[in-house]
């Protein structure tokens, strides 16, 4: 698990904006997310992701005529997740400035900024740590069970 340490905040590239996940951008992140089909077998995605849009901090990159290009939310369980750029947007740092910008909002709207990474995934434990993340000294572990 890793704590958000506030360092700096990397600035938006030009040609790009802000904005916040919201119902036009359902179809993107569901095909992007690589266990939105296993998931479909217990809930509907759709609704799913509309619950996390209008209940939890999320945060987009789109180009300047309303593409999306990177995105990533905060999870139910308080956690920021399912960072995703698209492709051909990638080695630009957008999934930095996105992490980055994700963290500064929910840091001021007052919320504890955590991540929760695999241990075997390397890759993701470096780039939070390279993006203001302190390693904590315990793990988490999550069971889900849906009703």
């Amino acid at each position: 698990m890793y704590n958000f340490r506030n360092r700096y905040f990397r600035t938006i590239p030009g040609g790009f904006r802000v904005s916040e996940l919201g119902e036009r951008h359902i179809d993107p992140v569901k095909k992007s997310w690589r266990y939105a089909e296993e998931y479909e077998q217990f809930f509907s995605m759709d609704r799913w992701l509309r619950y996390h849009f209008s209940n939890f901090t999320t945060l987009c990159i789109e180009t300047e005529d309303g593409v999306p290009v990177a995105w990533e939310l905060q999870q139910d369980y308080g956690a920021v997740g399912m960072l995703h750029v698209v492709p051909e947007f990638r080695r630009k740092k957008l999934g930095s400035v996105v992490t980055m910008a994700l963290a500064e909002k929910m840091n001021n709207e007052g919320q504890m900024v955590f991540a929760c990474v695999m241990e075997k995934n390397e890759t993701g434990k470096t780039f939070h740590e390279t993006n203001g993340y302190i390693r904590l000294a315990f793990d988490l572990c999550f069971c889900y069970y849906f009703f």
